[in-house]
């Protein structure tokens, strides 16, 4: 039944507390898998986790006071922006992916966000990669399932406001539920996939800076080894006695 308030009806009680221990449950996983590693790559869709508790939150409380415009907005705002961080979580997998197989197989940089490229050229790099193990392979189709997740959302919200904020869809909690909450839940749980990718890149990475550290102190002791060499030869040239003085004592000795 519709009434005359900002959401346009009175929003499900049981529905905000089912959300908000959910996402609750998400964060709690999202910073129990960055504390054993000891490296904060899920910050960002930790932020975002935490922007759909908010709105949540918000959306609770709206059950109890469905005329506070300030309620409404906190949930509007909230549950707006907590997606983008979800979308920069993917962005930043596939810039890891990227670099496990190779700038050569992606038409751009692994610096730059990828909006749109994913597939082409997959078929010419299969052909030359070898086989992914099983983190990559988890890490692509967290994000294929992810990225359509995010892109089921982005189409339910421009839908909703099509026709304004007295539109059918906007005025039904349903279609929130079902499009909004349910997609974005199961998105905050699959970025828990993407660390594998990241790890493996970051392992990469300080083994090749601890092999250019090993190259480099073994070029600075052969190069100290030449100038040592370098040295001794000058010495002997410039001091041509001592090669006749150390011939004298040898043939002494033969005698």
């Amino acid at each position: 039944m519709a009434i005359d308030n900002s959401y346009g009806y009175v929003p499900t009680k049981w529905l905000g507390i089912v959300a908000v221990v959910l996402f609750c449950l998400a964060f709690v996983t999202e910073v129990a898998q960055c504390v054993p590693i000891r490296r904060f790559l899920l910050v960002v869709p930790m932020i975002g986790t935490l922007g759909e508790i908010v709105g949540w939150i918000a959306r609770l409380k709206s059950s109890s006071d469905p005329w506070s415009t300030n309620l409404f907005l906190v949930n509007f705002v909230a549950l707006c922006i907590a997606p983008v961080f979800y979308t920069a979580q993917i962005y930043t997998t596939m810039q890891y992916l990227v670099r496990l197989y190779g700038p050569d197989f992606s038409y751009f940089s692994p610096r730059i966000p990828y909006r749109t490229t994913i597939i082409p050229g997959s078929t010419e790099s299969s052909k030359l990669c070898p086989p992914p193990s099983r983190n990559r392979k988890l890490a692509i189709q967290t994000l294929i399932a992810s990225t359509v997740f995010v892109i089921i959302r982005s189409i339910y919200r421009v839908v909703e406001l099509a026709d304004g904020w007295t539109g059918y869809i906007v005025k039904h909690e349903p279609f929130f539920a079902i499009f909004d909450f349910v997609p974005m839940f199961i998105t905050s749980i699959l970025l828990l996939g993407t660390v594998a990718p990241m790890l493996e890149v970051r392992r990469k990475v300080d083994t090749t800076e601890l092999m250019l550290m090993d190259t480099k102190l073994q070029r600075q002791f052969s190069h100290l080894s030449s100038m040592g060499s370098h040295d001794h030869i000058y010495k002997t040239i410039s001091n041509p006695l001592s090669v006749s003085t150390a011939g004298e004592k040898k043939k002494d000795v033969v005698l």
